[in-house]
């Protein structure tokens, strides 16, 4: 063998050693792409979760303060013209339970692709109305 055989053998390789390499990193990279991008949407996913249980939590709130003043109920509430809530949305709505010392509204909170909903009893008890339950529906 000569050695202008054995230079070009050594490149040959070289090369073959260079493009398997590349395709490595490259299916490595596209792993770490997937990666983050599943994370940025578990991400996105609890944010959104986290902010339904606030609205709901001030659904019932709000509930809550309507029955102590006598106030109808039912309504959609207006929220806050804040950035995060840009097409969030909060209704209420007395649900007849026959019971006049107890009350249960239906609180429904959404938020772009996400929605949740309680239902939230509430017991009259020395002259007030108290919180006595909280279900969320499935």
């Amino acid at each position: 063998m000569n050695a202008s055989a054995r230079i070009s053998n050594r490149r040959g390789f070289a090369l073959m050693y260079a493009v398997v390499l590349l395709g490595i990193i490259a299916l490595t990279l596209g792993a770490m792409a997937a990666t983050f991008h599943m994370q940025a949407v578990r991400t996105q996913t609890s944010y959104d979760d986290s902010q339904l249980r606030q609205l709901l939590l001030s659904g019932a709130q709000f509930a809550q303060t309507r029955l102590q003043t006598g106030a109808p109920i039912s309504a959609a509430i207006s929220l806050p013209a804040a950035p995060d809530l840009q097409n969030a949305s909060l209704s209420l709505q007395l649900v007849d339970n026959g019971d006049p010392q107890s009350r249960t509204v239906q609180v429904k909170a959404s938020f772009p692709h996400r929605t949740a909903a309680e239902n939230v009893r509430f017991a009259y008890q020395n002259g007030t109305w108290m919180l006595a339950s909280a279900e969320l529906d499935e």
